[in-house]
């Protein structure tokens, strides 16, 4: 598992697996029509995920924090790298992008270069300062 590298090397190796899908994804953009509600942007941002715990949403209890790579985002989701498995897929996430608290609900995740899994979200909220 990569979380036992420096935080520089695991940095560098979530900037190449994001190339190496950006890429991939830009050949496949060309070649298949796209049936999207939002334009999706692409990105490289860190950001921090907890998982929330229990079923409040409003006042939420909060797991453990990690880092996680920001790909791309849109109105209706996001897409981002992780190094460690999330093993509660099934509850909602909290996504911290600069000064907010953004909340999403995973629906899609494979593994990909260099042992990262990257995760698809759907938006379903924004938290307060608390969360």
């Amino acid at each position: 598992m990569q979380t036992s590298l420096p935080q520089n090397l695991l940095d560098r190796r979530a900037e190449r697996a994001i190339r190496n899908l950006n890429r991939w994804s830009a050949k496949f953009e060309r070649s298949v029509t796209q049936r999207r509600l939002h334009l999706r942007e692409r990105c490289f941002i860190k950001a921090s995920l907890a998982t929330i715990q229990g079923n409040e949403i409003a006042n939420p209890v909060l797991g453990e924090w990690r880092t996680v790579w920001v790909r791309n985002l849109s109105a209706g989701g996001i897409g981002f790298l992780s190094a460690k498995p999330i093993s509660e897929r099934d509850k909602p996430i909290v996504i911290v992008l600069g000064n907010r608290r953004l909340i999403y609900r995973i629906n899609r995740s494979r593994p990909v270069h260099d042992d990262f899994c990257e995760y698809g979200a759907r938006f379903i909220g924004e938290g307060d300062g608390n969360a």
